[in-house]
């Protein structure tokens, strides 16, 4: 005589699927979150250096004005790193650097002055460096469930040589 085991089975492991579909919608949401938040990051850095190097774009194009004159407008650059950061950076200007180097002596920036003339003694005169840079931003996780984190800081970097 053969028993009838599977509906007995069956009536003890009621229940059982919503369980396993519980434990494992914890694991698949919370490496889903982790994917976000690796996104997030990388997002966010490419993000800060590609607005640095647009602005060491602009600063070396946009040197002289249309007389010859040498113009070393820092905020212009700094307007110019937020115009291309999403929005990153709006109201952050002390976090945008400007400095502007000799290339025969890049250990100390060379400072601005009014009183210079065409290509002499220039901060931004032609084939000199300019380096404009985000330091320390902190960029935290989108989607962080228990704890409020700790941010991670980045810094971007971008130098150009003046035109």
């Amino acid at each position: 005589m053969v028993r009838n085991t599977a509906g007995r089975r069956k009536a003890r492991e009621r229940g059982s699927e919503v369980i396993e579909f519980t434990l494992m919608l914890f694991g698949i949401l919370g490496f889903l979150f982790l994917t976000i938040d690796i996104a997030w990051m990388v997002f966010c850095r490419a993000n800060l250096q590609t607005s640095v190097r647009e602005g060491a774009r602009y600063a070396a194009v946009t040197a002289r004005d249309f007389k010859g004159k040498p113009v070393e407008n820092v905020t212009a650059i700094q307007a110019r790193v937020q115009q291309f950061s999403f929005g990153f950076l709006t109201g952050k200007n002390a976090l945008i650097t400007v400095n502007w180097y000799d290339p025969k002596h890049t250990s100390t920036p060379l400072t601005v002055s009014d009183a210079c003339t065409f290509n002499v003694d220039c901060a931004n005169g032609t084939g000199n460096l300019v380096e404009v840079s985000v330091e320390n931003y902190p960029a935290r996780p989108l989607l962080y469930v228990f704890h409020d984190p700790k941010p991670f800081w980045f810094t971007a970097r971008s130098l150009d040589r003046m035109e």
